[in-house]
């Protein structure tokens, strides 16, 4: 005798109620209904049983970061089929689209994003995201009324590759199939994105996608170095991306460790190459001999951004989330202060970290070497393009660094400075010293983020007055387009006049008049005349007029020599 169907379908929901992770997926999300493209003005999560076997819902939640729903009644999901999920005053809405379930408590869905987590009625995770509206691949849909679909059901472990912008003219498709939905050959490796210490005995790894959970939480795979030994592996929920790792001596600060990480796996069988490498340590809060602005970029060209460069010049390791970023005032006041990163982020001694809102934009205008130290930051202050203010402070409020930079400290025979990068010269030397500063060359495509500045040099140390080189080639190709006249001498307080002259005896430009300086100080010669004309090939003597405070002068002379190449 058959059973009625009802009765099949309810014996069937009873037995198959425990699934295990990923066997119901969230399916498309709504989480910023306005302005309306055409879909219902409230949130919604839709979700998919992608089996092939009926699962109870009863008990189960959908819950966010700071909150969780009500449990579901008890409800059966069916093979394939989809459930829309909303707010109880949400539902009356959405019910001609498709099933839907009004839930009391049901978690509100940021605009910007954040992590959703779907639960079991035991509490186990079986799907989570975390979305992001740079998911929508054009800036009108993130505008709002445009949902994010998964693409391919069979790869949840996957995250952006995995979701896009719904590309139905209603702005979704709730209770339908998914607009973009196709197949994904997933044939791409976890790769590590971030890595730091939660304290000096713990530590977490950070990768793109989730991981094969049991295979990643075997100890034996990580290796740390100066004989630390990893006592225990966890892979982290919800999202099961990240790795927390203990050790058995605490770390020492100032010190960077090498960390050996074996063959972990992604949920399709992808593995990361085996003995990867990457450096960890303990953070310290940074002063002014630890970071430094070297390179600005703020006049960017059109379909670009502005961006910062930070060198780290001190033995510190500096964590990002620690260093803030402001304007000051013409009187003194600081603007709006905002943390670079939202979560750690690490940069070691001698690294060019770039901060930017679009490390992508900057990237297709410039070269950059080391995409890893491409930060993206929603931090960076306004940077005009005349003129403007960039401060640095530390977690304690103290500055680290500042800068109120001109438009006219770039080259002047420029023949438009949009697009060009304003560089630092010699980063142990004052950042507030125009003459520490030059125009990117335009051999290097007019910026360097993440690597040496084209304009780099190192004061060097020695006799009272010393020049980076006796040939000037101002040919805007980084290659001595500038002579630094470098001051050293043992006492402050003396006044410097320095002037250049032809080899006729002509003066051609005066550098400084009677410039009070202290021990050391640099300046520097662009090959341009008093009036900012290029002075032709030829040879040219500095004279440098040093006076004591008892009234001494002393007199020195560089021959120095203007080439065409």
């Amino acid at each position: 005798m058959r059973l009625p169907l009802s009765l099949f379908l309810l014996s069937l929901a009873v037995i198959t109620h425990a699934q295990p992770r990923y066997s119901v997926l969230i399916h498309e999300i709504f989480p910023d209904p306005t302005p309306s493209v055409g879909l219902p003005n409230t949130e919604w999560i839709e979700i998919k049983n992608g089996t092939n076997h009926i699962i109870s819902l009863q008990g189960w939640r959908i819950a966010d970061v700071s909150g969780q729903s009500a449990p579901f009644p008890n409800i059966s999901l069916l093979p394939d089929s989809l459930l829309l999920l909303s707010s109880t005053a949400g539902a009356n809405s959405l019910n001609s689209y498709g099933r839907c379930l009004g839930l009391t408590g049901f978690p509100s869905l940021d605009n910007e994003g954040e992590t959703i987590v779907l639960k079991n009625a035991s509490g186990q995770i079986i799907h989570a995201i975390r979305y992001s509206m740079n998911w929508h691949k054009t800036e009108l849909k993130k505008e709002g009324g445009w949902s994010l679909e998964m693409i391919d059901p069979h790869h949840p472990g996957l995250f952006a590759p995995n979701w896009s912008s719904s590309t139905n003219p209603t702005g979704g498709t709730p209770g339908k199939p998914n607009s973009v939905a196709a197949l994904l050959e997933d044939r791409e490796s976890p790769q590590l994105i971030n890595a730091y210490s939660i304290d000096s005995n713990h530590l977490m790894l950070c990768f793109d996608e989730a991981l094969d959970s049991a295979f990643s939480s075997q100890e034996t795979k990580y290796r740390l170095s100066d004989g630390r030994v990893i006592t225990k592996a966890n892979c982290l929920p919800p999202l099961f991306d990240c790795i927390q790792l203990s050790c058995d001596w605490p770390l020492l600060q100032e010190k960077i460790y090498s960390l050996t990480i074996g063959a972990l796996s992604d949920l399709s069988g992808n593995q990361i190459p085996a003995q990867q490498t990457t450096r960890i340590g303990l953070p310290s809060s940074p002063d002014s001999n630890d970071l430094r602005i070297n390179e600005l970029l703020f006049d960017p060209p059109t379909g670009c951004t502005d961006y910062m460069e930070l060198l780290v010049t001190g033995k510190k390791i500096i964590d990002l989330s620690r260093i803030f970023l402001s304007t000051r005032s013409p009187g003194g006041s600081l603007g709006a202060i905002k943390a670079v990163s939202t979560e750690p982020r690490y940069a070691y001694p001698s690294d060019h970290i770039v901060l930017s809102a679009d490390p992508t934009a900057v990237q297709r205008f410039y070269l950059v070497k080391d995409p890893e130290r491409s930060v993206q930051t929603d931090a960076l202050p306004s940077m005009p393009d005349t003129e403007g203010n960039l401060t640095i402070l530390n977690g304690q409020g103290n500055v680290v660094d500042a800068i109120s930079y001109q438009r006219d400290w770039h080259f002047p025979l420029l023949n438009s400075k949009t697009g060009v990068a304003l560089e630092r010269i010699d980063p142990m030397q004052p950042t507030q010293d125009k003459n520490n500063w030059q125009s990117a060359a335009g051999t290097v495509g007019f910026g360097t983020p993440t690597y040496a500045n084209s304009q780099y040099r190192i004061t060097k140390s020695g006799e009272t007055i010393e020049l980076s080189t006796h040939l000037l080639s101002p040919k805007r190709d980084g290659r001595d387009d500038i002579i630094q006249i470098v001051y050293q001498h043992e006492q402050g307080g003396n006044r410097i006049r320095l002037r250049v002259f032809h080899s006729s005896g002509t003066p051609v430009r005066e550098l400084v008049n009677q410039a009070l300086v202290g021990t050391s100080a640099v300046f520097t010669w662009d090959g341009l005349d008093d009036r900012g004309n290029a002075l032709p090939v030829g040879q040219y003597i500095l004279l440098i007029e040093t006076t004591d405070l008892n009234g001494r002068m002393e007199r020195t002379k560089k021959v120095v020599g203007i080439v065409d190449g």
